[in-house]
């Protein structure tokens, strides 16, 4: 998974556990895509500054991963979800039409949109 992709997982996913200092700061380099000299010039603080907020921050967010796995969580249940639509296509095509087959995917799709 590309770095700044796994970033913004990370922050969706832990963001809230961070300051609000960071939380900005990571925000803005890696969802708004400012560099650091920007950040620091919005900011009034140094290039160098952002970037050890950026670094330490991103080390915070790992950390937290490592200990708490949502993003191998989260990753798993797109997994099931998938098979699990790709089941329900393979009883459509076997005849099956069922208000609960109906019910179940939609379910399915809900819970895949929201997780």
């Amino acid at each position: 998974m590309e770095n700044a992709l796994r970033m913004v997982l990370l922050l969706d996913f832990y963001g809230p556990l961070l300051t609000d200092r960071q939380q900005e700061v990571f925000q803005m380099y890696f969802h708004d895509d400012l560099s650091l000299g920007e950040i620091g010039e919005e900011l009034g603080v140094s290039r160098q500054a952002i970037y050890d907020i950026v670094r330490r921050t991103g080390l915070i967010l790992e950390e937290f991963d490592s200990k708490l796995g949502l993003i191998e969580r989260h990753r798993e249940r797109q997994l099931l979800y998938g098979e699990l639509l790709a089941l329900i296509e393979l009883c459509r095509q076997d005849g099956a039409s069922s208000p609960h087959l109906i019910a179940m995917e939609e379910k399915i799709l809900k819970a895949r949109s929201t997780s």
